[in-house]
């Protein structure tokens, strides 16, 4: 499931937090198109796997660093959970598995 990737979200937060409070809404940026080809590509002709987890950081670029103001791109089944922190930061996020 991508954020911004034409399902779940559109592109937009939800406007409250976990603890039900109001929040400003916020555009999220959607991951490069030409990164995620890129990404394929090294997979397929050079056999070099993507990370399990990676992130999208605010200008859409697509990393590994957690760091950074962004989310998480988890492997399905695998769901970005929030753990604590900056809700905007990537690091304040980990790859988990659903409950299901």
């Amino acid at each position: 499931m991508i954020p911004n990737g034409n399902h779940i979200l559109f592109g937009r937060s939800y406007s409250e937090n976990g603890k039900g409070e109001p929040i400003t809404v916020k555009a999220i940026p959607a991951a490069d198109h030409q990164q995620k080809i890129n990404l394929l590509i090294d997979w397929v002709e050079n056999k070099k796997t993507p990370a399990k987890t990676l992130v999208v950081d605010e200008r859409g670029n697509i990393g590994t660093d957690t760091n950074v103001k962004g989310y998480l791109l988890c492997s399905y089944p695998n769901y970005q959970k929030y753990i604590g922190g900056p809700v905007d930061m990537a690091a304040s996020y980990q790859s988990a598995a659903s409950d299901r």
